[in-house]
């Protein structure tokens, strides 16, 4: 069975409910608490699974996809593993966008040049590292000093099957080793100021990471929890095919627009003057 990720936050699904409702409307709410900020950016999965004949669509909740999870996997590795199937949802919504700014079309890329420049220098800069950042916290320690860590290392130790165990755990390891290249810039760069490197990165240079990398990085992550996935609910979740209509994709289309408008209004005040 294939599923396919539909919608994602309470952005837009919950949101438009609730402006629908005439209970709220859909601006963005700013609160100075972090989880007032979280609960209402909660990731909303709502998974489609598409049957070959009849093309029968079925909806799930977040919480009916959780309590599937965990009659299938159990409580602590059910519970784990939806938790970090949203977090891999929302790197690769990120990196969606990051793709749709400056990776599919140079052409987007001179459009936002001329539309403001250093703004979204800006933005493919925090975007590049929020995704690095989401990738070395998926491949952290499952422990560091006395605080547990949330991430894929934590899944082996919750299996019993010992040869689901050993797969899982090979397929870790290689998710660690391609996620190298991003957790060498999160230390010395994005969470820390490596001394050696700022004071002289000619001599200290760090690893560089191109698109194709962070792709790889992806999928390796997205292999772990899909060999699970498959597993234990025979599907496979396509986490890299996202679906939104109002993300970066739709910015760049209305910057289009209005500059084809400006355009077409400057022709004619050229014209009323000749």
């Amino acid at each position: 069975m294939m599923l396919t990720l539909q919608d994602y936050g309470l952005t837009i699904l919950e949101s438009l409910e609730q402006f629908l409702a005439g209970t709220a409307t859909l601006a963005p709410r700013v609160s100075d608490s972090e989880a007032q900020r979280q609960a209402h950016v909660r990731t909303v999965l709502e998974r489609f699974s598409y049957q070959q004949l009849g093309a029968k669509v079925e909806t799930k909740s977040m919480e009916e996809i959780r309590g599937e999870y965990i009659s299938a996997m159990g409580e602590e590795l059910g519970a784990n593993f939806y938790e970090l199937s949203r977090k891999l949802v929302e790197l690769h919504v990120v990196w969606q966008q990051y793709r749709q700014l400056f990776g599919d079309e140079l052409e987007t890329v001179h459009l936002l040049n001329r539309t403001s420049g250093l703004f979204f220098k800006i933005v493919q800069d925090e975007l590049w590292d929020s995704v690095l950042l989401g990738i070395s916290r998926m491949t952290d320690p499952p422990v560091t000093g006395k605080s547990k860590n949330l991430t894929i290392q934590s899944l082996p130790a919750l299996i019993n099957n010992s040869t689901l165990r050993m797969e899982v755990q090979a397929l870790c390891d290689k998710a660690l080793a391609s996620a190298v290249f991003a957790r060498e810039h999160r230390n010395k760069r994005i969470v820390h100021q490596d001394h050696n490197y700022l004071s002289n990165r000619s001599s200290n240079t760090l690893s560089g990471i191109s698109r194709a990398l962070v792709e790889e990085m992806l999928a390796a992550l997205r292999a772990v929890l899909n060999h699970l996935d498959n597993r234990f609910l025979d599907s496979t979740v396509m986490y890299e095919n996202f679906v939104d209509e109002s993300g970066a994709s739709l910015l760049v289309q209305k910057l289009r627009w209005l500059e084809r408008l400006q355009e077409s209004s400057a022709r004619a005040s050229q014209d009323a003057f000749t």
